[in-house]
């Protein structure tokens, strides 16, 4: 027979080996949470609200019982911080899906310091923070866009360039990549480099843009680039051009062209306008019509389709047995040529963007697109 002090110690050693156990099954079992972080109010609201649709439809397409919050960003700075914090902070999510565009320049920091990870589901930007190992983005650069518009110049004849843009990170961004590929094409000069300040034109006045627009016609331009943050300065501009009787051919950023918003208030002003976009992926048309069978209209933008993929290669990972938002990157580091529906993506680890992308001209012609052959 055991003593009574032996008995009382294999009682202890019972007790200390479930509750290891337990502990043990809880971390095995413990469920990784997704964030979405999306502009769904404000003037990213179009890719916002698209990324969302996107995001949802990959987590119930995947059929697992996935763990998730979203937060709304409002298309504001300081909101996009604070809404990080809380799905990091108050939410306990692992992973976020967003946001859009050049508010991941707030998040990366925030992320590093908690050792998370988030992947944008369009963000075309080319600041250093793009290259932080915790960032992702599912799109290319502005670069192969802005070489469209160059090589569709140089081919055209067209020698003398005027360049509006305002002093916002869109801007000045795109823009300075645009500069760097075009400085090797010298039989395109430069005839006006204007910068507004930022937000300062005033866009709903009809001459918020009368200075530019007059220094535009003393250049004397065969095209005019514009690259303007909003809708309604893109417009505005394209507005007071088209009044002005300045014949030079414009170009615009794609994040305007796709704007249906853009579209919509502007479409009489902007006929024969050019923009640059990436070639269609050969899966789109078969999103667009899951897409449509499911809301009932077509996406927004193309953040509906770059967040469905981010998300379903975040499900991928967790699918084979990743469990940390690190697991979780390691996977992504190792996919390459991921047949998606917003294009074929593979990790890079030079500059973090998923896609390789090859852009293509598109020009508005009455209710419809036309590509530039």
């Amino acid at each position: 027979m055991l003593s009574k002090s032996m008995s009382v110690l294999f009682v202890l050693f019972g007790i200390m080996s479930i509750a290891i156990s337990g502990c043990a099954s809880q971390e095995t079992q413990k469920q990784v949470k997704i964030g979405g972080l999306f502009g769904l109010t404000g003037f990213a609201s179009f890719a916002g609200q698209g990324s969302r649709e996107g995001f949802m439809m990959a987590i119930e397409d995947s059929g697992m019982n996935v763990s998730y919050d979203i937060e709304d960003y409002g298309s504001d700075f300081k909101t996009v911080a604070t809404s990080a914090s809380k799905l990091i902070d108050v939410d306990g999510v692992d992973v976020i899906i967003g946001p859009e565009w050049e508010f991941g320049g707030v998040v990366v920091p925030i992320i590093q310091e908690k050792g998370l990870l988030a992947i944008t589901p369009w963000n075309t930007a080319g600041q250093d923070w793009v290259g932080s190992p915790n960032y992702l983005s599912i799109s290319s650069s502005y670069r192969p866009e802005g070489q469209a518009i160059i090589d569709y110049m140089a081919s055209r004849g067209l020698k003398r360039l005027a360049l509006l843009y305002e002093d916002n990170e869109f801007s000045l961004d795109n823009m300075g990549m645009f500069k760097q590929d075009l400085a090797a094409h010298p039989e395109i000069e430069v005839v006006a480099d204007i910068k507004t300040a930022a937000d300062s034109t005033g866009y709903g006045s009809p001459s918020a843009f009368k200075t530019e627009i007059e220094r535009i016609r003393l250049a004397n331009p065969d095209a005019v680039y514009a690259v303007l943050p909003t809708d309604a300065g893109e417009g505005a501009f394209a507005k007071q051009l088209f009044e002005s009787g300045i014949k030079a051919q414009l170009f615009i950023p794609f994040a305007r062209g796709s704007s249906d918003a853009f579209r919509r208030g502007y479409s009489e002003y902007v006929q024969g306008v050019i923009y640059p976009a990436a070639k269609e992926s050969k899966n789109m048309a078969a999103f667009k019509a899951k897409y449509k069978a499911r809301y009932g209209k077509e996406p927004s933008a193309i953040s509906t389709a770059g967040a469905y993929d981010a998300t379903t290669l975040v499900l991928n990972a967790i699918k084979g047995g990743a469990k940390t938002p690190e697991g979780i990157r390691q996977y992504l580091m190792s996919v390459k040529d991921y047949d998606g529906y917003s294009n074929q993506l593979s990790f890079k680890a030079d500059d973090h963007h998923m896609a390789v992308e090859e852009a293509e001209l598109r020009r508005f012609d009455g209710q419809k697109d036309v590509l530039i052959d």
